[in-house]
């Protein structure tokens, strides 16, 4: 079963959304990842991450936008270079519920976008259309 990637530079909202997650039946493994950079080291494959049998591609990322570092539209972008967004569910998080950020993230290749903090029925609503 593939994983659940989180990445947020905040490590109590990654608690948050793997708890909410579990919560909802969500059984594939969960990998959190606490900025863009940390997230790219681990699809690029290098190093420790380089056996893609241990560490498969996801099924979904979620990807908070708003980090340092390496942001989650940086991310989007990389991915979109990468020829990576095919492979995976991308879900844009992010406290700002700006028209213009929503339509940048999609524009960027995210298929989804909830906001923060994270409501429970919107994640089950996402749950019941991601590829598991």
């Amino acid at each position: 079963m593939k994983p659940v990637l989180i990445v947020d530079d905040r490590e109590d909202d990654r608690y948050l959304l793997e708890r909410a997650l579990r919560k909802l039946g969500v059984n594939n493994s969960i990998l959190n990842f606490p900025d863009g950079q940390a997230l790219t080291g681990y699809l690029e494959g290098p190093g420790i991450y380089i056996a893609r049998r241990t560490f498969p591609s996801p099924t979904v990322l979620f990807l908070d936008l708003e980090m340092p570092r390496m942001d989650g539209f940086q991310i989007l972008q990389w991915l979109g270079e990468h020829k990576r967004m095919e492979d995976f569910f991308v879900v844009a998080v992010t406290i700002l519920r700006h028209q213009e950020t929503i339509k940048s993230a999609y524009t960027l290749g995210a298929r989804s976008y909830i906001s923060k903090p994270v409501q429970e029925e919107e994640l089950r609503n996402l749950i019941a259309v991601y590829p598991a």
